[in-house]
């Protein structure tokens, strides 16, 4: 899914290592867009609910 709204201070870098991070949109169950974003380098990973 190609959603590009403007996320600049959670999307670009990792904030532990600097690696750029992954992200993943999903919906939940009840309709709410779920952002997940993933650190491939160091693992760190967080959702946000949108």
């Amino acid at each position: 899914m190609a959603d590009h709204k403007n996320r600049t201070l959670y999307d670009h870098k990792c904030t532990v290592c600097g690696t750029w991070m992954e992200t993943n949109i999903k919906k939940s169950k009840k309709g709410a867009k779920i952002v997940m974003y993933f650190c491939p380098e160091c693992g760190f990973s967080y959702s946000l609910q949108e």
